[in-house]
């Protein structure tokens, strides 16, 4: 993942509510906000719960993925590096 500097992370959350007050000016039927108020539907802290097994796949999922495209960088400055040298 990228690592971004604090001065960017710090925008990050006034960026996703601006995004979320958006939708909800916009799309006053957006189907999800509906879903959640009303069925009033707990949110659970995936990150914390630990019990998440389908977001601990997804997880594993994305790490191979970056796995094989830092492979793939890796692979190409090495054939960059032996053909220059």
């Amino acid at each position: 993942m990228p690592n971004y500097p604090i001065r960017k992370q710090r925008r990050i959350p006034v960026a996703c509510c601006a995004v979320h007050n958006f939708i909800r000016m916009q799309s006053r039927n957006d189907t999800l906000f509906q879903q959640f108020e009303d069925n009033d539907v707990d949110v659970v802290d995936e990150e914390s719960s630990g019990a998440n097994q389908e977001g601990e796949n997804m997880h594993l999922n994305d790490d191979n993925v970056m796995n094989d495209v830092r492979d793939h960088i890796a692979g190409s400055m090495w054939l960059d590096y032996v053909n220059n040298n």
